[in-house]
């Protein structure tokens, strides 16, 4: 028998009800649990609003029924009839296992093994219990076939349809905003965000873009990832499946954006981009902004001339000899001095070799072809640019690795998406002022507005967010921050005087 309730009190696990109290009959909950494979077999008492729940050992032809309310399932009433029988403790215990084993199985698309084997160590069972109760291993075929109802089979090629529930967040709005699967982009790209992500998106300065692989799932070749730096916080906004590398791939990325962008009827605010010496992202992206300052991330820039210090054998020199590491390290300074003491500084550098080891000569060479005549200067060299790395991007990408794990599968990685997206989205309304209002948020707002950091869209809606503060409060209840604010609006409004 089935039952929709697995709340019942300690006296019903661990005691047998007493036969001459009637007011604990009820409490013999051990064959009145929820089975959701038994849910067909609930009947239904409509005129006492109730659920009628007959217990499940049939064997013994118990006669046992209690009826539970539908709305809260709290106890009504009993059919006055003993059980023919002791409660079964571990029985309960094996139920009240399987509930939870099919609510994280319904709830997200972690592997089915996982999850039994999981739960069933959170238990934390009694030499006893484990005695009695069955293994792992032999409940999983039940729950795969409960599983391939509510996820299909993961895909072996790229055609594969998306469920709603997979493109959707968790408000219900679209989620995949490029579904694309062309000849020139080899293969499929997914393009995933939000109106509310994709709007800070246009209004960051700078935008950081790289991509990576260990969280990908195994049918496409990255996760590309494109970071805002919005509200002076740099947060994840856009992320993308691609089958390949190619400028096309990226082309199409910027291009769709762009649209996007078009049809919210937003203006791109980015004045600086921020990537790895991906040849194929730099074109593209010059391309498409060609009056945004397109930069290499300078760690990047740092970890290429020392993986071609390893190369060449050079790694003992550069870490015993004060000298080779002096002079490596100015190299790997360059991005940081004043663009015009670029050409001088190479001219030093060349003067000042610390040896005649032709090793040192490949490396010159290799400096020149690979940062001076191919790549123009200007796109690694940073000067006093407040963000010259991404470094935020590649420790979000470890992020991505702890949470999703190595090569998920494709249900597992938009479900764990979707979760990544509902955060993004929480911290956002945390950075225009959306949790825990003061009017120190308005009195930044004011400033920003001044500063024209902020329009007065964004503005007016950071003011409004401090109307739920003021409903219900009383006229004696000015803060010194409100003072501070109402001191800024004067002060604005001489101004303009």
């Amino acid at each position: 028998m089935a039952v929709s309730s697995t709340s019942t009190s300690s006296q019903a696990v661990d005691d047998a009800p007493d036969g001459d109290d009637d007011d604990h009959k009820h409490l013999d909950a051990s064959y009145l649990v929820n089975d959701p494979s038994d849910s067909e077999e609930e009947t239904f008492d409509n005129n006492l609003h109730s659920q009628q729940q007959t217990c499940q050992r049939r064997d013994v032809k118990c006669g046992a029924v209690v009826h539970l309310s539908l709305d809260t399932r709290t106890f009504i009433d009993t059919n006055n009839v003993n059980h023919q029988h002791p409660p079964d403790r571990f029985g309960m215990k094996q139920k009240l296992l399987n509930q939870k084993i099919d609510d994280r199985l319904g709830a997200e698309p972690t592997a089915v093994m996982k999850v039994i084997e999981l739960v069933y160590a959170e238990a934390n069972l009694t030499d006893e219990e484990q005695l009695n109760i069955r293994l792992p291993r032999t409940a999983a075929s039940t729950f795969y076939k409960k599983r391939s109802r509510r996820y299909p089979a993961h895909p072996k090629t790229q055609d594969f349809n998306i469920p709603h529930f997979s493109s959707t967040n968790n408000r219900g709005e679209n989620f995949v905003i490029y579904d694309g699967n062309k000849e020139r982009l080899n293969g499929r790209l997914l393009i995933f965000s939000t109106p509310k992500l994709l709007s800070a998106l246009f209004d960051s300065d700078i935008i950081l873009c790289d991509g990576t692989f260990k969280t990908r799932p195994l049918l496409f070749q990255q996760v590309y990832v494109l970071m805002g730096r919005y509200h002076d916080e740099t947060i994840p906004l856009v992320w993308c499946l691609t089958s390949s590398k190619t400028q096309s791939v990226y082309h199409t990325i910027w291009k769709k954006l762009q649209k996007v962008a078009k049809h919210m009827q937003m203006e791109w605010k980015m004045a600086e981009c921020l990537m790895d010496f991906e040849r194929a992202m730099i074109n593209s992206c010059l391309e498409a902004f060609p009056n945004v300052h397109v930069k290499c991330c300078w760690y990047h820039f740092v970890q290429a001339l020392w993986r071609k210090i390893q190369k060449l054998g050079l790694t003992t020199s550069y870490e015993t000899d004060p000298l080779v590491n002096t002079w490596f390290k100015q190299y790997m300074a360059l991005p940081l001095i004043l663009r015009r003491l670029i050409d001088d500084g190479l001219q030093l550098l060349k003067d000042t070799i610390p040896s005649n080891d032709y090793k040192y000569r490949k490396f010159l060479k290799y400096f020149e072809k690979e940062y001076i005549k191919r790549p123009s200067i200007d796109l690694w060299h940073h000067g006093n640019n407040d963000m010259k790395t991404n470094n935020s991007l590649e420790g979000y990408n470890f992020r991505l690795l702890m949470r999703f794990g190595l090569h998920p599968s494709i249900w597992e990685f938009l479900h764990f998406l979707k979760d990544e997206e509902a955060l993004v989205s929480h911290l956002i309304t945390h950075l225009v002022g959306g949790s825990g209002i003061t009017s120190s948020t308005l009195v930044y707002s004011i400033m920003q507005f001044i500063s024209k950091s902020i329009g007065l869209k964004e503005y007016l809606k950071s003011a409004s967010l401090m109307v739920g503060k003021i409903v219900g409060q009383s006229t004696n209840e000015k803060t010194y921050d409100q003072a501070t604010a109402n001191e800024y609006l004067l002060e604005d409004e001489d101004e303009n005087d």
